[in-house]
């Protein structure tokens, strides 16, 4: 405080004094770490000529010695972690991913404390590194915990399937015992949605959690097969309601992948007026399922929609074990799907992100309902759902299908982004039937602007495809929720 008191004074003293505009800022800002310094490189640049004049007056020219202590490895042998209240030792350390025994740098603990300043839950991190008599570590945290524990956010959204939406996002922390994390998502416009979320996250001991989801949205939507049974007409008005309640055990598999097991009811309700039998609308399902599922996740891109590198896995196994069954014909089966994925830059201002997606069902099963739907653009589709450039909104469909995408994207100035789309994809009651995947491959590709605005991405994207001649204008407003 004595400092602070004396630095107006201390001013007057100086013939250069630099400051860069940080205000806004807090000491654990690490994720605006280039901002800040893009702050004082401006600041620093309206004095070029005096650093010259102060240059050209040394006499003597001294060699600055590199110091390499960033990249020296430290044996940790004890962790202990002070100022934590309402989060554990547990975890802290499954944030910055840190055990006894591990030999780790002073470069890669700052970017391992990144990742617990992301949590928001801390006003200040601070580290600490002592030497013992073995030569080992004992590595120090102290922490001052952030006296905000909820928050209310507001967004907005417009695409073509969901169309306007305002989100409503309440988050609360610590509500009911340590590392807890509620969270409700309220969606009202065109089609009104909730998503909510309750996790324990207790770093690499086991974590626990419970979600419950209301989706519904309307659609003009080929739905093959089923449109495909009516032959005179070629598209239906959709209406498809899904409501899902999971409990889940989480835990961490090689301090990067998420494992998870969990139990499942989902309702599913999906329905046509199109076509009628007696003036009542058809009901394609309108049956509760119990199902037990289990997954494993691993996210290590930059950026969650912009990514520039990194990986990314969402692999998933649901075994569907009891239903109401509103058709009289469920029999137990299973279905998988996956998503892998990577982002790397080509050059400063071209990146390239490659995914792979597949799903397939196990046993055969009557319904269609649960068949895999491919087509359209949006980035949060539920279930079988599955996006893909070049056809309308479920257009394609089976109970197997594997799809890659190719995506160029160049950084055309600030947040400005110009991207070009290929999606190739393969759908078959079985697609390894036989050796030959590149049989029948349906082809998409797709050509747009982006913007990285406040309120989330703004893109308009030319999609096409010439397996049908079809193509389509696509538009999307706001983060995708």
């Amino acid at each position: 405080y004595q400092m602070y008191s004396k630095s107006e004074a201390e001013k007057k003293k100086l013939d250069v004094y630099i400051h860069p505009d940080i205000y806004g800022y807090t000491v654990v800002n690490f994720d605006k770490k280039k901002e800040i310094l893009k702050r004082g490189i401006d600041e620093a640049k309206k004095f070029r000529g005096v650093f010259k004049e102060l240059a050209a007056k040394q006499k003597y020219k001294k060699k600055v010695k590199k110091l390499d202590f960033e990249n020296s490895k430290y044996l940790i042998s004890e962790i202990g972690v002070v100022g934590s209240k309402h989060y554990t030792k547990a975890f802290v350390l499954g944030k910055v991913k840190l055990k006894k025994g591990d030999s780790i740098s002073r470069k890669e603990i700052t970017k391992r404390i990144y990742s617990l300043s992301a949590t928001k839950n801390y006003e200040r991190i601070e580290y600490n590194l002592f030497k013992k008599e073995d030569n080992s570590y004992k590595f120090n945290l102290t922490l001052k915990e952030s006296d905000d524990n909820a928050n209310l956010k507001l967004g907005v959204h417009y695409d073509f399937l969901y169309r306007s939406g305002v989100l409503a996002n309440y988050n609360q922390k610590h509500l009911l015992v340590q590392n807890d994390l509620f969270s409700l998502d309220m969606i009202l416009g065109d089609n009104l949605r909730y998503k909510l979320n309750y996790f324990v996250d207790n770093g690499f001991n086991v974590s626990y959690g419970f979600t419950s989801r209301y989706n519904h949205f309307r659609a003009n939507s080929k739905f093959n097969p089923i449109v495909s049974k009516h032959a005179n007409i070629n598209s239906i008005n959709l209406k498809y309601t899904d409501i899902t309640n999971q409990f889940f055990l989480q835990t961490t598999f090689n301090r990067r992948f998420a494992l998870g097991v969990g139990l499942e009811h989902k309702h599913l309700k999906a329905t046509t007026e199109t076509i009628t039998t007696n003036n009542k609308e058809t009901v394609f399902d309108n049956s509760n399922y119990l199902n037990a599922f289990g997954y494993l996740k691993l996210d290590t891109y930059d950026e969650k929609f912009f990514p520039t590198k990194g990986y990314f896995a969402d692999l998933n196994f649901k075994w569907y074990l009891a239903s109401s069954d509103y058709n009289n014909n469920f029999k137990p089966f299973g279905q998988t799907k996956g998503t892998l994925g990577f982002a790397t830059p080509i050059s400063k201002k071209i990146f390239f992100k490659f995914t792979n997606e597949a799903g397939f069902t196990l046993n055969k099963i009557d319904s269609d309902v649960f068949d895999f739907y491919l087509g359209g653009y949006n980035q949060n589709y539920i279930n079988t759902f599955i996006s893909f450039y070049g056809y309308d909104f479920a257009e394609l469909s089976d109970r197997t299908f594997l799809k890659s995408e190719f995506n160029f994207r160049y950084a055309i100035i600030g947040n400005h982004n110009a991207s070009f789309i290929a999606n190739y994809g393969r759908l078959d009651g079985n697609v390894f039937r036989d050796i030959d995947l590149f049989k029948d491959v349906k082809t998409g590709y797709a050509v747009g602007y982006s913007y990285d605005s406040f309120v989330g991405p703004i893109e308009l994207k030319y999609s096409w495809s010439p397996d049908n001649n079809q193509n389509y204008w696509l538009f999307n407003l706001g983060f995708w929720f």
